[in-house]
Formats: structure tokens, C-alpha cells, sequence
């Protein structure tokens, strides 16, 4: 059984309130995307920053 319950209407002109809101977002410029050897150069200094080693795992050196 399924009992649904409404509020209590009132005496006079039914009311409706709408709110609509819309935007759009866009990048206005694309950023550039790092390589391998400059996302590990960032990583790095990360970890540095961090007071921990540097990555030194040889799978994920990128070597010119």
C-alpha cells in the first residue's frame, strides 16, 4: 500500500514559480600540453618540494 499526502492548498489564484538559469564555458585559449620528459621534470620538482626523492625508477626516465 502506497499512501501519498499533499500540503494543504489555499483559498485563491494558484501561484507558480519558475527559476531558469544557463551559461555557456569555453576556453578562450588551448593550453599546451607537457611531454613525457616535462610532466616527469614537473613531477620531480614536486616531490622535491615535497622534502621526497625524486622519481629515479628506471620504467619511467625518459633518456634524449
Amino acid at each position: 500500500m502506497i499512501l501519498i499526502t499533499t500540503k494543504t492548498g489555499k483559498v485563491g489564484k494558484p501561484q507558480v514559480n519558475i527559476d531558469f538559469s544557463q551559461g555557456v564555458s569555453m576556453f578562450t585559449q588551448i593550453p599546451k600540453m607537457a611531454n613525457a620528459t616535462q610532466y616527469l621534470e614537473a613531477a620531480n620538482e614536486s616531490f622535491v618540494t615535497r622534502g621526497r626523492q625524486p622519481s629515479t625508477h628506471r620504467s619511467i626516465l625518459i633518456i634524449p
